[in-house]
């Protein structure tokens, strides 16, 4: 006998050519992957808006005295602050580890540092905010400390439901 007559309507890996691909996307469906959020929710702070939040959660919170932050400074050379982002991450990274309540860090942004830079550092604090870590942009810098976030006050109702 032979092959069978249908041997040129199958070719070999066919079928998991064909639903490999469909299993994947129906297990990204079925785990929401496309409908996450990817964004992350910054308030950039200043004076008035930490007196607010102050007056919000009945505690006085006073930038300057907080805590002793270590000071690092992004200038826009971009050898220098890839070492300084580096260095951050890394100190964080030990701040969420230790039980430090005492110190933490600050990074400033100089007028020339670049944007990326900006973002890099803002994704880096976020990363590691569910282990203890807490952040605020104030003015033109970020704060870093290990201990509780300072909670913004709730939106209002009329901005609730505009769009992002």
């Amino acid at each position: 006998m032979g092959r069978p007559k249908f041997h040129k309507l199958y070719f070999p890996g066919l079928i998991s050519l064909v639903f490999l691909p469909a299993l994947c996307i129906g297990y990204f469906l079925y785990a929401c992957f496309f409908n996450r959020p990817l964004g992350i929710n910054v308030i950039w702070g200043n004076d008035s808006m930490i007196k607010s939040w102050g007056k919000f959660q009945k505690q006085l919170f006073n930038v300057n005295t907080f805590r002793k932050f270590n000071n690092c400074l992004l200038t826009g050379n971009e050898i220098k602050d890839k070492s300084i982002l580096t260095d951050f991450e890394r100190n964080i990274k030990k701040l969420g580890f230790s039980g430090d309540t005492i110190n933490g860090f600050s990074l400033s942004f100089a007028e020339h540092t670049k944007y990326e830079d900006v973002i890099t550092s803002i994704d880096i604090c976020a990363q590691f905010e569910n282990t203890g870590i807490s952040y605020i942009l104030y003015e033109n810098k970020i704060l870093v400390w290990k201990g509780q976030p300072i909670k913004s006050p709730p939106i209002p109702p009329r901005l609730r439901s505009m769009p992002l």
